[in-house]
């Protein structure tokens, strides 16, 4: 009895033991703490409830064992994952170095931009400045700009002084071709003609031109010499096209000019002067088509000062018609003071020789 019994806690205590070795190394090798159930001696336990602890011990540990696995096959992940911080860091840096890049280059692209800006800054300053001092300088000449005398066409030979001054009364007469024959129609020159031209001190040509509607106006001047000046040129230009001219034929711009001469001969430090009419012819060609009357006739082209006409040289020719001109100047009194004087030379020495004739006859010895 005592032999099976010995037989019997023997073999229970070889199945602990077996049990228990093959735990032990589990435990060994997941690192864990005995629990309980482990450090409590078979010997306090009975047989059949070691066995089930066993078995439940072995299947806890079983799941412990993959979680260990798994933690320990994480190992390379979160190597892995260090890798892919790494990469993110990378990936940031170069997006930081690529960021500083294209802010270096907007900073280049505005630093040119700036470049670019300043000179186009500088010539928009320059071009403000030259406007302001073009506008000052205008300011100026209106202010210092010299004022012709009422009713007179000036030109100017510096936007401040007057270098051409003219005053007159012109109506064209102007022949023209139409349906009916050959017929006339007279334009005058309103005294709100536009007046320009050329002249100055170095202006061998002064020029005057007047124009207004589909008219203009060109009269030349020339220097004949040293001491005197001379209108050398007239020109019309007129348009048969405007309602003037009704049943124009060949309708269109017509220019009419006078022939070579030499009007108005003037000294240089004179004005011309005609208060009556003057007549000067206008050709086409050969053919004469406008007929100038120009009265209350003042011209200078040389040598103004303050804007104004100098002394008066009057007209030394009238033009009666088209074809008789005779001489107006200081010749007729001439001649008439020279007849006066004749006149009165020759009564005085009738008197004398009839004062001596009679005075020989008289017997003055009868006389007392």
């Amino acid at each position: 009895m005592f032999l099976r019994a010995s037989q019997f806690i023997f073999l229970i205590s070889f199945i602990c033991f077996i049990g228990s070795s093959i735990a032990r190394p589990k435990e060994d090798d997941d690192n864990e703490t005995p629990t309980e159930a482990d450090t409590d001696s078979p010997k306090q336990k009975e047989p059949e409830e070691n066995k089930e602890e066993v078995k439940e011990k072995v299947m806890e540990e079983e799941p412990a064992k993959d979680v260990e696995e798994t933690v320990s096959e994480g190992a390379p992940i979160v190597l892995d994952t260090n890798e892919d911080e790494k990469a993110v860091e990378e990936e940031a840096a170069e997006d930081d170095r690529s960021s500083e890049k294209q802010s270096e280059i907007e900073e280049e692209a505005n630093t040119n931009k700036t470049e670019e800006e300043e000179p186009k800054k500088e010539t928009s300053e320059k071009e403000q400045e030259t406007t302001i001092s073009y506008a000052i300088e205008n300011t100026k000449a209106t202010l210092e700009k010299e004022e012709p005398p009422k009713d007179t066409f000036a030109v100017w030979s510096d936007k401040t002084k007057i270098c051409l001054l003219a005053k007159l009364h012109a109506v064209f007469s102007i022949v023209y071709s139409s349906q009916r024959g050959e017929e006339k129609a007279e334009v005058t020159i309103p005294k709100t003609a536009n007046s320009k031209g050329k002249c100055g001190p170095n202006t061998k040509f002064p020029v005057l031109q007047l124009s207004w509607g589909k008219c203009v106006f060109k009269m030349v001047f020339n220097k004949t010499d040293e001491e005197n000046w001379a209108l050398t040129s007239m020109e019309l230009t007129y348009d048969t096209a405007e309602p003037l001219f009704d049943g124009a034929v060949n309708a269109g711009k017509k220019t009419a000019r006078s022939k070579e001469t030499t009007l108005f001969e003037t000294p240089l430090k004179s004005s011309y002067f005609c208060p009556g009419q003057e007549i000067i012819l206008l050709y086409t060609g050969n053919k004469q088509v406008v007929t100038v009357r120009i009265r209350d006739l003042q011209l200078q082209p040389f040598e103004i000062e303050n804007g104004q006409f100098s002394p008066t040289h009057r007209c030394s020719k009238v033009v009666i018609d088209e074809e008789t001109p005779y001489v107006q100047d200081e010749t007729v009194p001439f001649a008439v003071g020279c007849t006066l004087a004749l006149i009165t030379l020759i009564i005085l020495v009738g008197f004398s020789v009839h004062r001596a004739y009679h005075a020989a006859k008289v017997d003055y010895n009868s006389m007392e």
